[in-house]
């Protein structure tokens, strides 16, 4: 007896009405039984109609169970990720390689399009020069002799948007005194700027600026 408690307390709420609507149905039908259960004809009507409703009920709900189940089947197929949201991530992490590159490493190289202009900068070309908004590239070719120039260089690898592009370049050893090109991407500004010492180019420690700008190689 105590199994069969234990079990009708473990099952659905669905079943539990069925089960307790097919009871009430059969003492409508069975009647009297003697020294349990002795209902008159009003008791018998009254168990006749409670024990229907209570299956009727039951059966109700385990078919909405049932229509219900299918949209939530483990077998359903997962939401696919949006292309744009796919490609959102890729320069994220393209930019993320280049702040960590070490001082003795060449920043990675970045794609541009294949029309992309070439900006004929000189010595004094600075980042605050260039009209794009941080995130885009630029390309800017430098003249030759640019490390004998009269030198503004604030930070390491990022550097503050008022720093001269090609004297930059030259420290960040992406070209030699010789000129040559190089990819400018545009970044928002930051607290503080490191400086360092890097092929005989000195840049100076910068405390909060606007706007900065990364380095990299052009794409061969």
């Amino acid at each position: 007896m105590d199994e069969i408690v234990k079990a009708l307390f473990g099952a659905p709420l669905a079943t539990v009405f069925v089960i307790a609507g097919l009871i009430f149905l059969l003492v409508a039908v069975v009647g009297n039984i003697s020294g349990k259960i002795e209902p008159g004809p009003k008791g018998r009507l009254f168990s006749g109609i409670l024990g229907l409703a209570f299956v009727i009920v039951g059966l109700a709900m385990h078919f909405a169970q049932n229509f219900v189940q299918p949209s939530t089947t483990p077998n359903s197929p997962p939401a696919l990720t949006k292309p744009a949201e796919q490609i959102a991530v890729v320069p994220q992490a393209a930019n993320n390689s280049l702040v960590n590159t070490p001082a003795n490493q060449a920043p990675a190289t970045l794609n541009l399009p294949a029309n992309a202009e070439i900006i004929e900068a000189g010595c004094s070309f600075s980042g605050m020069q260039i009209e794009g908004e941080p995130g885009s590239t630029h390309l800017v070719a430098c003249p030759a002799d640019c490390d004998a120039a009269y030198q503004i260089l604030n930070g390491t690898d990022t550097y503050t948007n008022n720093s001269y592009i090609c004297l930059a370049a030259i420290h960040a050893g992406l070209i030699g005194p010789q000129g040559g090109t190089v990819q400018v991407i545009i970044e928002k500004g930051r607290p503080a700027y490191r400086g360092s010492i890097r092929h005989k180019i000195q840049s100076s420690d910068y405390g909060k600026y606007d706007g900065s700008f990364r380095l990299a190689s052009p794409t061969q």
